[in-house]
């Protein structure tokens, strides 16, 4: 740069810093400035907000930013302002200037407040502010923002019907572009901000927006790794149940594509995200209180482990899909402990369960090339002793596998007839009582 331009941007900032501090000094008394006069007080300042932003003055056009947000706050208004901010941002954020987008974002807040008409345009330009703010790295933009589209959010009547769904279309993007930008702060913010805001809001989005935001929440967490946003997630699923927003038909959707997720990751190799991603999809299945979603749960779990047991083996199908075990085994204490034994519900899950248990078992046979069922069963029960798991839990697991051989054998008599001498050892010792036994005979 020559001499005489550093002279001549020197003379603009020094020009630009009397004129916005003579703003500021009128500023002060906004309390006492008729509405016109704020008006206009307003626009000067975000005139010469614009002007400085080609001059290296942040801490000056700082000060006026927060000048300007108190105008605004206390009525100051005009419609060029929106567009004006807009524009400010994203020079701000072009130029790499951090602080002064702080402070610049936080303005929108009483802009969208005091408009309830402009919350559409502003809900718009804060969804691509943030995301474009991830981008370069700047997650506290990304926070702001969210929070600023969600306190917008209040509108009522038809028009606050496309207000909610603009908002969720806002942050479904933010959660987007926060998992591809790796930033896992913004990805929870936005989900627990979106569960508390819907906890007792009355209007809402569209219900199958809400299904397709927590699907498209639900595979971004998964796909990034992360267990904390895993359970928040699961947390969004459940207010959504508890207040009937999932009708039958989108739940029997959502643990399609859950359950296939869980075999995508499996196939990856995440233990952990498996585990929690099945902990999380029978949360939701214990939510549904249908036993139809129950059962469509059930078999799609049951072909979801004998695919991995295809692609990867029996024990890292016992492994990976050990949440699965868990699960069934939940399903038969429900119905051994059922006081009632024509509790039809209880009696089908179990029925179910130890159905798919076998399935899975004559499956992993069928795949090593005929290989005995026995072989197949004992492998089990030696995995299920050698397993890390709670006294109790593996008193239960050998219930279970006692329980799945003898529906085995009812089933296929001629199969097992020569092979059940060489799995006494699993009945040792015997663990069934006649309300297991009245299950087998159903």
């Amino acid at each position: 740069m020559t001499d005489k331009a550093k002279q001549d941007n020197k003379a603009k900032r020094e020009a630009l810093s009397a004129a916005i501090n003579e703003l500021e000094r009128k500023a002060r008394q906004v309390a006492l400035l008729p509405s016109k006069d704020k008006d206009l007080l307003a626009e000067s300042l975000l005139e010469a907000i614009s002007r400085g932003l080609t001059l290296d003055s942040e801490p000056l056009l700082k000060m006026a930013v927060r000048r300007f947000k108190i105008l605004v706050e206390n009525g100051a208004w005009k419609d060029e302002f929106l567009s004006g901010i807009k524009a400010v941002c994203m020079v701000a954020l072009r130029k790499g200037q951090r602080e002064l987008l702080n402070e610049i974002t936080p303005v929108y807040r009483p802009i969208l407040l005091n408009n309830p008409d402009l919350r559409i345009e502003g809900i718009s330009d804060l969804s691509l502010l943030s995301c474009l703010a991830m981008k370069e790295g700047y997650d506290e933009i990304g926070c702001t923002c969210t929070k600023i589209i969600l306190l917008a959010d209040q509108s009522e009547g038809e028009e606050g019907q496309e207000v909610s769904n603009a908002a969720l279309h806002a942050v479904k993007n933010i959660v987007v572009t926060a998992a591809r930008s790796r930033s896992e702060k913004v990805f929870c913010l936005a989900i627990v901000k979106m569960t508390a805001h819907y906890r007792g809001k009355q209007l809402l989005p569209e219900a199958l927006k809400l299904s397709e935001f927590f699907q498209t929440s639900l595979f971004a967490a998964a796909d990034r790794r992360w267990e904390k946003a895993l359970t928040q997630v699961n947390g969004f699923l459940c207010l959504l149940l508890a207040r009937k927003l999932v009708s039958i038909e989108q739940q029997r959707k959502i643990a399609y594509e859950w359950v296939q997720l869980i075999g995508q990751i499996a196939r990856r190799n995440w233990l952990e995200i498996v585990h929690e991603l099945m902990r999380c999809f029978f949360v939701f299945i214990r939510r549904c209180r249908n036993d139809e979603i129950t059962a469509y749960a059930i078999t799609l779990m049951g072909a979801s482990v004998k695919m991995h047991a295809a692609w990867d083996g029996f024990e890292s199908a016992f492994r990976f899909y050990y949440p699965w075990q868990l699960a069934m085994l939940v399903l038969l204490d429900c119905y051994y402990k059922s006081g009632r034994d024509n509790n039809t519900g209880k009696l089908e899950n179990a029925k179910m369960a130890l159905r798919s248990l076998r399935d899975f078992a004559l499956h992993v046979s069928r795949l090593n090339f005929n290989k005995a069922e026995t072989e197949v069963f004992n492998q089990w029960f030696d995995l299920w002793e050698k397993a890390k798991v709670p006294k109790h839990v593996r008193q239960r697991a050998r219930k279970m596998l006692q329980l799945t051989v003898l529906y085995w054998e009812r089933l296929q008599p001629k199969a097992s007839k020569n092979q059940m001498p060489h799995m006494l050892r699993i009945f040792q010792p015997n663990l069934l009582d006649n309300k297991c036994k009245r299950l087998l005979e159903n």
